[in-house]
């Protein structure tokens, strides 16, 4: 008659670690020493979530913490990974200036161009946002200032 298997809190772990290393069902039955039916039948829970847990305490020690304390690559790598951020090269850029449908023409300064043009359309690059909303709000900024009599800090 064969030894029943009874599954132990020091056993249920050891299956959910080597799960987690990434050792197959067969592998982790012949670790403990016991059929592949019986593994399945008694570490169903540990088998489906070793990998799990492992993955999430990598990611937890190896790249949230140290991105949290500073460390650039792991935050670059965790937001290109899980936030769907992206390196951008020049050619991907859409022009941030390009807002206009007309021209300006020869011996005509831009102040005179803006005057009579206005935005038909403006197509910003999420790359480029911050600074065009700058940009886009400088003008506006100033003559506010200069309006109510506003004098920098120095």
């Amino acid at each position: 008659m064969k030894k029943k298997h009874l599954p132990t809190e020091l056993t249920r772990n050891q299956v959910k670690r080597l799960k987690g290393y990434g050792l197959t069902h067969v592998q982790v039955a012949a670790v403990l020493q016991i059929p592949l039916d019986v593994l399945r039948e008694h570490y169903r829970h540990e088998l489906e979530v070793g990998l799990a847990e492992m993955i999430g305490a990598v990611a937890k020690n190896g790249i949230i913490k140290p991105a949290l304390k500073g460390n650039v690559l792991a935050a670059m790598f965790y937001l290109k990974t899980q936030a769907k951020w992206r390196e951008r090269d020049d050619a991907d850029a859409v022009p941030v200036v390009n807002i206009y449908s007309a021209s300006i023409r020869e011996n005509q300064t831009i102040e005179q161009f803006l005057a009579n043009h206005q935005p038909k359309s403006v197509e910003i690059n999420p790359a480029f946002e911050e600074r065009a909303m700058i940009e886009i709000a400088k003008p506006y900024v100033e003559k506010a200032f200069s309006e109510e009599g506003y004098e920098e800090e120095e």
